[in-house]
């Protein structure tokens, strides 16, 4: 099993950092996984996925929350 990518969305400029983070989601073979690193919790992106996605919280601070988003 291959380590997940990481993607750290928090120097996407905000107006492009969706359509980024949706693609590379997207992209995902069925059981790869990504780390989403963003500065805000990313609530909204997991209502947009919906299903076929696995959503796993490793960590939420202040300007930092990582998210592994596996396809399933």
């Amino acid at each position: 099993m291959t380590e997940p990518k990481v993607l750290d969305a928090r120097e996407i400029p905000l107006l492009k950092k969706l359509g980024i983070v949706v693609a590379a989601v997207e992209a995902l073979e069925s059981g790869e996984s990504i780390i989403l690193v963003n500065d805000i919790d990313p609530k909204p992106l997991r209502l947009r996925l919906g299903n076929g996605f696995q959503w796993e919280a490793l960590s939420s601070t202040k300007g930092e929350h990582r998210i592994r988003i596996t396809r399933l």
